[in-house]
C-alpha cells in the first residue's frame, strides 16, 4: 500500500467528520466535544463506566437499544447509595434486559467501590494517577480504559481493532501517532478524532481510498 501524507490523513479525516454530521451523528460527535474532566461528577462516571463494561465484547447497536432500561434499573445512575441500598433489585431488573451476571454485578461492585471510598475521592485519586487507575474497576483492562477515559474527557485514543487496523494501513506506529498527527494539523481534540474514525470504520472500510483520493489533490 502506498504511503500517505500525514496532511491528506487529515483532509480525508474531515471530508468522513462531514459524511458523519450529514448521516445522523451530529449529536454523537457534539456530544464528544462537549466531555470534559471538569463536568464530570458521579452520576456521569457511572454511567459511562456502565455503558464501557456492557459494550466490552457486544455489538455497541445492540447495547444502544437496552441502555435506557439498565439506566432505568439503576436509578438512572443518580446515587450510588441508593444503588447499593437496593442492589439486589437493581441486579434483578437489570437482567431483564441484559442476562450477564458479571457485567452487571461489575456495574453494582464498582458502585459500592464509589460509596465506600466517597466520589470526590475517588475522582481526584484517577486524576492523580491517570489512566492506569481506572485497570483498578471490574472489566476495565488495557483496551477499555482508554475507552472510558476518553469517554469521561481525557485526550486520548483507544486501541481498539478498528483504529488498529486503521493505523497499520496508514503505516502508522500507533493508533496514537495516528490521532496525533491529525491533531497536528487539524487542530482538533484526540478523543473526538478517535470517535470519527471509529464511527466511520463501523459503517464503511473505505477510509484509506479516500485518503489516496486527497493525496492526488
Amino acid at each position: 500500500m502506498k504511503h500517505i501524507s500525514d496532511m491528506s490523513v487529515t483532509r480525508a479525516y474531515l471530508k468522513v467528520k462531514k459524511y458523519l454530521y450529514e448521516s445522523g451523528y451530529f449529536d454523537e460527535i457534539e456530544w464528544q466535544y462537549g466531555v470534559s474532566l471538569s463536568r464530570i461528577n458521579e452520576k456521569t462516571f457511572l454511567e459511562e463506566y456502565a455503558w464501557v463494561v456492557l459494550n466490552t465484547g457486544m455489538s455497541e447497536k445492540i447495547v444502544r437499544k437496552i441502555f435506557p432500561y439498565i439506566c432505568s434499573s439503576f436509578f438512572h445512575w443518580s446515587s450510588v447509595e441508593k444503588i447499593v441500598n437496593h442492589c439486589n433489585s437493581c441486579r434483578e431488573d437489570a437482567l431483564k434486559y441484559f442476562n450477564n451476571k458479571k457485567k452487571i454485578d461489575a456495574i453494582i461492585e464498582t458502585s459500592k467501590f464509589i460509596y465506600d471510598k466517597k466520589f470526590k475521592v475517588f475522582w481526584k485519586e484517577i486524576q492523580n494517577n491517570d489512566i492506569d487507575y481506572l485497570k483498578n474497576l471490574p472489566y476495565i483492562g488495557p483496551v477499555t480504559s482508554y475507552h472510558l477515559a476518553k469517554n469521561i474527557g481525557f485526550p486520548v485514543s483507544k486501541p481498539d481493532r478498528h483504529l488498529v487496523k486503521l493505523a497499520k494501513m496508514l503505516y502508522y506506529n500507533s493508533v496514537d501517532d495516528m490521532c496525533h498527527a491529525i491533531c497536528f494539523l487539524a487542530d482538533e481534540p484526540i478523543n473526538v478524532i478517535d470517535l470519527v474514525l471509529w464511527r466511520y470504520s463501523t459503517l464503511k472500510n473505505d477510509f484509506y481510498d479516500i485518503c489516496i483520493q486527497c493525496d492526488n489533490l
